[in-house]
């Protein structure tokens, strides 16, 4: 939970309630009035002067355990639907609250944290309700909620706000059929509705669900009566088959995927195994998937999903681009030559949800979001030490640096470099489709193999070079060995890559941390060359930080580091204990994933 918390800088966006409802909250069924149900539930005495009829006390004045106080709310919900279908009886019911706040939902990754309560489509509940053992699952779960008997600004439930974002990024990142998704928080009075998709995420200010019924009818109302879509649903990603074993990778689930090109032709995609899909553990990224996938004649393709900057152009315009750069710099042989290292599109395009381009914009229904400083809702760290990170050594935390300032060496913390600032990322969706599929580099247990791939990787990035562009986004995911008889490395993932020449800045540093080189994690020239002794400092002015072919080499070098850190010798398996664990302190200590990795 603290890393998912860190992600996010430590803060989400508070937003108004009234903006919140009328711009993200599924919107309300035609013809209902939020007034009239109110009415109706006053005369069926659900709501008195003293209140919800079934839930009147403070939470924080129970004695009884949380989950029978707040178990209350489903009669509180049978209340509102009963209002609801008897103002209009042909409205359909397609969401329920379900309480289950001792069980865990599964995944295909396992189990490792439980909503108090959530919202699951009327169509699932009767197979949860009968075996949860099998159905209740993340994938089940529409919206995630957290409720405790004490206050928000209480000290033992400060550092239970972060819950419902691990919750929501939970969602986010074990299901790929969903866009973005919505939780509550329930903190004795004080309510809070969140939102997550891949650009942002946030809350509303708190309200008191007890005693301002206007809001918790209408919240209701969207989530019971809301389309799949509404509720975060990509309806051109679909799962034909819901059966995965969390012990057995072979068995997972099995996806329907539409992808479209620039014409509006469509073709869809039968999933056969997931490739890489740690990027979309963080909630706001690109959230990269990559499956190996079939067509309907049973041919295999390799299929990558990814949410992209709206201000980035789609790969294989750029691919295209590099190429025509290549062949004016370097030649029709060279031209030749890279297009056998890089990735083949096969069919490419935009996702369009209902006629229209998927975009982080479009979720919202009539004012994109307008981000402000002056209302940020700060999340605490459980602060749980990591037993991974206790042996690192504590000055791998800072970049030592030399300045034509300064001869001496500088410390810089590289928190600084990378502190975050709220932002909402302006995103578009996009699928492209490759004809060659292989494994990772990673995946490679040749060392003689992995040389290979190296080699040709290397081939690739020295045309690049030479063409004016460089990579910005080596890693051991993007990095692929193709052909089993007669291995040949691929250079995939060019949606980083640019022209050395580029003078558009974009706001985020690019790449991989475990792959990065040390100056892009500062940012800086950390290893300038210290000017003589007769010159003149004061004159020398470095240029501005920028990418350079070095830095995609230094990349490469790290992957080398990082594969055999990572493998054991075959003939030659290390068994000693103190070996291990002094080799296991040394990997921690490069490869943190974090931006003291230097």
């Amino acid at each position: 939970r603290d890393t998912v918390i860190a992600d996010l800088g430590n803060m989400v966006q508070e937003v108004d309630l009234d903006w919140f409802f009328e711009n993200l909250l599924p919107p309300l069924p035609k013809g209902i009035d939020i007034s009239t149900v109110i009415k109706q539930l006053e005369e069926l005495g659900a709501i008195t002067e003293d209140g919800w009829t079934g839930f009147s006390c403070d939470p924080k004045a129970e004695r009884r355990h949380e989950d029978i106080v707040f178990a209350q709310l489903g009669p509180v919900f049978q209340a509102i639907l009963d209002a609801v279908k008897e103002l209009h009886p042909s409205l359909q019911q397609t969401f329920t609250l379900l309480f289950q706040p001792t069980r865990f939902p599964l995944s295909e990754r396992g189990r490792s944290t439980k909503p108090d309560n959530c919202w699951v489509s009327v169509e699932d509940i009767e197979n949860i309700t009968k075996d949860p053992t099998r159905f209740y699952t993340w994938y089940t779960i529409a919206g995630p909620a957290e409720d405790k008997r004490l206050a928000e600004s209480s000290r033992e439930q400060r550092n239970k706000v972060p819950q419902i974002v691990y919750n929501l990024q939970q969602i986010m990142s074990l299901d790929p059929c969903r866009r973005f998704t919505f939780g509550t928080t329930m903190q004795n009075r004080q309510m809070r509705v969140w939102f997550a998709c891949r650009g942002v995420v946030l809350t509303t200010k708190a309200c008191d669900f007890l005693k301002d019924h206007h809001r918790l009818v209408h919240l209701f109302i969207s989530f019971a009566f809301s389309s799949r879509k509404d509720f975060g649903w990509d309806p051109t990603i679909i799962c034909i088959d819901p059966e995965f074993s969390s012990l057995d990778r072979r068995k997972r689930r099995v996806y329907e995927i539409e992808v479209r090109n620039d014409t509006g032709e469509a073709k869809y995609y039968k999933t056969v195994r997931i490739l890489a899909d740690y990027a979309a553990d963080s909630t706001v990224s690109r959230a990269t998937r990559v499956w190996l996938v079939e067509d309907d004649k049973g041919d295999q393709y390799v299929l990558k999903d990814v949410w992209l900057d709206m201000d980035r152009l789609p790969e294989h315009e750029i691919r295209t681009q590099l190429l025509d750069d290549v062949l004016k710099e370097c030649g029709p042989d060279d031209q030749a030559t890279l297009k056998r290292h890089l990735l083949t599109p096969h069919i490419c395009g935009k996702v369009f949800v209902d006629g229209v381009i998927d975009t982080t914009d479009g979720m919202m229904r009539k004012e994109v979001l307008q981000l402000s400083h002056a209302s940020v809702l700060t999340l605490e760290l459980e602060s749980i030490a990591n037993p991974l990170r206790q042996s690192c050594d504590p000055a791998s935390a800072s970049v030592v640096t030399h300045s034509h300032s300064n001869r001496k060496s500088q410390t810089k913390p590289p928190t600084a470099i990378l502190q975050q600032t709220l932002s909402f990322r302006h995103k578009y969706h996009y699928r492209i489709v490759f004809a060659e599929h292989g494994h990772t580099l990673f995946e490679e247990k040749s060392l003689l193999n992995v040389y290979i791939i190296l080699t040709d990787l290397l081939t690739a990035l020295h045309i690049t070079h030479r063409s004016g562009w460089v990579h910005r986004d080596i890693s051991c995911g993007n990095v692929y060995s193709y052909d089993k008889d007669h291995p040949r490395g691929i250079l995939g993932d060019l949606e980083y890559a640019r022209r050395c020449d580029a003078t558009e800045i974009h706001q985020l540093r690019t790449g991989t941390l475990d792959f990065m080189a040390s100056e892009v994690i500062s940012q800086s020239w950390d290893y300038l060359p210290i000017p003589p002794e007769d010159d003149d400092e004061d004159d020398i002015q470095p240029a501005p930080f920028a990418y350079n072919p070095l830095h995609d080499l230094e990349s490469c070098w790290w992957l080398l580091v990082y594969i055999l850190f990572h493998n054991e010798d075959a003939s030659n398996v290390l068994s000693d204990p103190n070996c291990i664990s002094q080799r296991q302190n040394l990997i921690n200590s490069l490869f943190t994933r974090r931006p003291d990795t230097t």
